[in-house]
């Protein structure tokens, strides 16, 4: 008797181990962010997108500092060619050096997408998520929304352009007058779509504050905000080129678009001062395009 008594509590004990074991696995809290982060690493397209753009940060970061100043003129020394006199991609038609404008561009043009997208972070995702939660919140937004969206978006950048003198920061108001819809809008949908889940139900009726109620969706919206931050970058690179093509950008700033601007008009005649700054804008859309359809992959295996 005693000794099944015995065998009964051992066995009892070995249950009760392995079942705490389980409901210790089950419980852990899983990195998500790791989980992404291996992922981006793992995916070949996202990586190489990741390894390019970086680079171009890095060198208009650095070129600016170490090279010659883009703005100094040297009229003698006008519509110089490739690898001539020192010059990498020569001269233009006032004999500013083409390497050091075009990282100064680069550097410029980065900047200000950086800033939309710093913009967009903050007021997408926020208002994003008091959509998500909120009915009535959502009703006054979606609103606005529907309003915004049907005016062009170029259309209200030029409005702001000619109604405002033309600075780095008029720009990045431009520019964020509508880039943080489409942000909103993609966190919206999680928030709606995992608002119902046994977790956010529990914590809703625990009484945690509405604000950590709120960032706890954010985790799971996570990819979606990456995704649409990643978008934005382009989308304002080449916003700006294209009032810089019209002439409508920073007079006296050297970017991607004053740069196209000013060699259209001597295109047939010196290509490379043309070709040099749109061959710039297709590389940074394309390595953002390559770690944008990662991301995308990564998502849709995780589904």
């Amino acid at each position: 008797m005693k000794k099944t008594n015995s065998e009964d509590f051992k066995n009892f004990k070995l249950v009760r181990q392995n079942f705490l074991t389980t409901e210790k696995l089950a419980t852990k809290p899983i990195n998500r962010s790791r989980e992404f982060y291996l992922a981006i690493i793992a995916n070949r397209f996202a990586l190489a997108g990741i390894i390019i753009f970086g680079l171009l940060i890095l060198l208009s970061l650095i070129f600016p500092l170490i090279w010659t100043d883009a703005n100094l003129l040297k009229p003698e020394q006008q519509h110089y060619g490739f690898f001539k006199n020192g010059y990498i991609f020569g001269t233009d038609g006032q004999g500013r050096d083409v390497w050091a404008m075009l990282w100064h561009a680069t550097r410029y043009s980065l900047g200000l997408a950086f800033v939309v997208v710093i913009v967009d972070l903050i007021v997408g995702v926020t208002l994003g998520l008091l959509m998500g939660y909120y009915r009535k919140v959502d009703k006054i937004l979606q609103f606005i929304i529907k309003i915004l969206t049907n005016i062009p978006s170029i259309l209200i950048l030029i409005i702001v352009a000619t109604a405002l003198q033309p600075t780095f920061w008029t720009m990045a108001l431009g520019l964020t007058l509508t880039a943080w819809i489409n942000m909103s809008l993609q966190v919206r949908a999680q928030v709606l779509k995992n608002k119902q889940l046994d977790y956010f139900v529990a914590s809703k009726i625990l009484g945690t504050p509405w604000y950590q109620q709120l960032i706890n969706f954010i985790p799971v919206a996570l990819p979606i905000i990456i995704t649409g931050l990643v978008a934005t970058i382009p989308i304002a690179i080449i916003s700006e080129a294209s009032l810089g093509f019209i002439g409508l950008s920073v007079p006296d700033a050297i970017t991607l678009g004053n740069m196209i601007n000013k060699a259209r008009l001597t295109a047939l005649v010196y290509p490379r001062q043309i070709i040099v700054p749109v061959i710039t804008l297709m590389v940074i859309t394309i390595a953002i395009q390559l770690i944008g359809n990662g991301i995308q992959d990564i998502i849709r295996k995780s589904q």
